[in-house]
């Protein structure tokens, strides 16, 4: 239900941002251009390696493969990578070592032309970030009658840190007929292993011409609404254009470099702006969800649910006037109007839909509701945010917040590249399922919502609240746990991968009035000692940690150091594991000898903080840098809604997390205590 509300809400597109914002290099032996997140490319680009005959040899080296050569290559004019593949790479097996590859027999990539080709930009990707190319030595060789020339070359640089680019509108072309990636020991001493390269959606690899003019689409507001008129101008020009005409995708044309245009219906739009020289023409388009001119949110619940008593319902608009409130409470039953009464008769987690209208416009919203008996009225909510399928101690947690007594509102998925959210959405099936067979009541499996798959980027400006959130189903989930939840008992949110979902929830609740404040709370499992980044999670995507630090809603953070002192040696400890399904399969994923468990800390802050165990023993207050000061975090003394955790009660939590999935979890039902704020 929740991905109807979106294509109705936001229209669920990904926008691809028309400017080029290359950097242009000297020549073809000039480094590449750091700044990979900042690259743009028009979705006109059309990608010669389109008609390249694509090939490699790393099936030579007997080390296994990952993918086929073609697999990197992303054609920009449809959108999508030319051959759809899980991992979009071409590699050897994962951590296989090639030896000592000499530079004249080395891995290669090969596209060839069957006739010579002119371009002036070349994009490639490199080694993933988590798994480092240092000592290999790369060429990149181009070929013109016959005879191989060399494009650049060094050890580790853009193959170590991800992104080659080489050109851009300024750039005289280059005439060749094949390219070649080659990569190969830096001396006659060195091994190489795990050799890869990967293709970036929208990034690579690309080899194309780009005429000497570019432009991008900018709009005099962050959302459209049917009925209402938005500006189009053209930003971020490049060289001398002479005409720009518009085309806005509804029957309607107009020319000009700044135009204004009202769309009469929702949906997606797409808008072509073609621009030319007078000599060459580019068309640039932008798919643009156009909202319904009705906007519409749930007022903040005014306290506890409890079961069998009414509670008030209230709706309230943000655009647009409503003529017609309906609600649908989950439970069987609806009602219509703008404020209603509704008792539940039976506690448990509910979905309920709030859907305005006026004419043919129409929005709608969601909050999960829990209904509580005088027993589970105090129990800390939490809503899990996990990507299970990177490590082991993501299955850990999600089994530990299980067979607790915590309130598990829902669970949200999320893995960055080469596709692996489908994956990770598995993974997270796999472990409920055994979770079930291990003797977890049915009615306690939380609905799973899919999350992103790629990183926020990071906008043109450097403020926060202008980043674009990732829509996604878990980030409306976030949203909806908000709005069900009340100031006595707000919703832990608990992100241990990169906090895309999270900071996505926050950037929607600010554009849309959800009311966030001592509605959530959030405990991030990531980040170094003294910042987000240099450390998985973290790396993943330190913006989203940026975005949530500045957002102001609660936030406690559990540095990866800290988190792996909860740990486990099966070869020592295997009896804290459970004789069941769940238990089995944890023992056997776990790998030989000690191992870090990082996630299920989270977990423990939640229950020790609810009774007053003492297991967090010390935290300090701290204010986040952003990317030029590399995330790091400062303590203060100052008030700040980020706290950073130093100390632990490492066995006490362990031995917790084990004892809980024995089915001897830490009682929390009927228990009193207040919420420690």
């Amino acid at each position: 239900m929740i991905f109807k509300h979106l294509q109705k809400r936001l229209g669920f597109t990904v926008q691809i941002a028309a400017a080029i914002t290359f950097a242009l290099l000297a020549g073809p032996t000039t480094p590449l251009a750091r700044a990979a997140d900042a690259i743009r490319i028009p979705d006109s680009t059309h990608n010669l390696l389109g008609e390249a005959r694509i090939s490699g040899n790393l099936d030579s080296f007997g080390k296994g493969q990952r993918g086929r050569a073609e697999h990197v290559v992303f054609d920009f004019a449809k959108g999508t990578f030319k051959t759809d593949s899980e991992w979009h790479e071409y590699g050897v097996g994962f951590g296989e070592d090639l030896g000592v590859v000499a530079e004249d027999k080395p891995a290669y990539w090969l596209a060839e032309w069957p006739h010579a080709v002119e371009a002036n930009l070349i994009a490639l990707t490199g080694a993933y970030p988590n798994q480092p190319q240092l000592d290999a030595a790369w060429k990149i060789e181009l070929r013109r009658d016959g005879a191989w020339s060399t494009h650049a070359r060094g050890v580790g640089d853009w193959y170590d840190r991800g992104q080659y680019l080489w050109g851009g509108a300024g750039v005289a072309p280059l005439r060749f007929d094949a390219l070649r990636v080659s990569v190969f020991s830096k001396d006659d001493k060195t091994p190489i292993k795990s050799v890869h390269f990967r293709g970036e959606a929208g990034k690579s690899w690309l080899v194309a011409k780009i005429p000497p003019f570019s432009a991008s689409i900018k709009l005099n507001q962050r959302q459209i609404r049917a009925g209402q008129e938005t500006e189009f101008a053209v930003e971020n020009s490049v060289g001398d254009i002479r005409s720009w005409k518009w085309n806005f995708g509804d029957g309607t044309e107009a020319e000009g470099a700044k135009v204004r245009h009202t769309f009469k219906k929702s949906g997606n739009q797409i808008v072509a702006l073609t621009i030319s020289d007078g000599k060459e023409q580019v068309m640039v388009r932008q798919t643009l969800p156009v909202l319904s001119s009705v906007l519409v949110d749930m007022e903040p619940l005014k306290g506890t649910i409890m079961v069998a008593q009414p509670a008030l319902f209230a709706a309230k608009a943000i655009a647009g006037r409503p003529t017609q409130f309906t609600w649908d409470f989950g439970d069987g039953t609806t009602a219509k109007g703008q404020r209603v009464n509704h008792a539940f008769a039976k506690p448990g987690i509910y979905q309920v839909r709030l859907t305005a209208s006026a004419g043919e416009h129409e929005d709608d919203c969601l909050a999960l509701v829990r209904v509580h008996t005088p027993a589970t009225r105090h129990l800390p909510q939490v809503l899990l945010d996990t990507d299970a399928k990177n490590e082991q101690d993501d299955q850990h947690y999600l089994g530990y917040a299980l067979f607790s007594e915590l309130d598990v509102l829902a669970t949200n998925s999320i893995h960055h590249g080469g596709g692996q959210e489908p994956v990770n959405y598995a993974e997270i099936q796999h472990v409920y399922k055994l979770s079930v067979e291990s003797g977890l009541p049915q009615h306690r499996l939380p609905t799973i919502f899919r999350g992103a798959n790629e990183r926020l980027k990071v906008p043109a400006g450097g403020k926060w609240n202008d980043t674009e959130p990732i829509v996604t189903a878990a980030s409306e989930a976030i949203l909806a746990a908000a709005r069900g939840a009340s100031p006595d008992n707000p919703v832990w949110i608990v992100p241990v991968g990169p906090g895309t979902n999270t900071a996505s929830a926050l950037l929607q609740a600010e554009r849309e009035g959800v009311v966030l404040k001592d509605r959530i709370r959030i405990i991030w499992l990531g980040g170094s000692n003294d910042a987000i980044v240099r450390e998985f999670n973290g790396d993943n995507d330190p913006w989203s940690m940026y975005v949530v630090a500045q957002s102001g809603i609660e936030t406690w953070i559990m540095p990866a150091p800290v988190g792996a002192r909860v740990a486990i040696n099966k070869a020592i400890e295997g009896d804290l594991y459970a004789e069941n399904a769940l238990g089995r399969y944890l023992k056997q994923i776990v790998p030989d000898g000690n191992k870090a468990l990082f996630d299920p800390a989270c977990i423990s802050v939640i229950i020790s903080e609810r009774l007053g165990l003492g297991w967090v023993k010390e935290t300090e207050a701290v204010t986040i840098a952003g990317p030029e000061q590399n995330y790091r975090w400062t303590k203060t003394e100052a008030p700040s809604s980020v706290r950073v955790i130093r100390e632990i009660d490492q066995k006490a939590m362990q031995l917790d997390l084990f004892n809980t999935m024995k089915a001897r979890p830490t009682r929390m039902l009927g228990v009193e205590r207040p919420i420690k704020r």
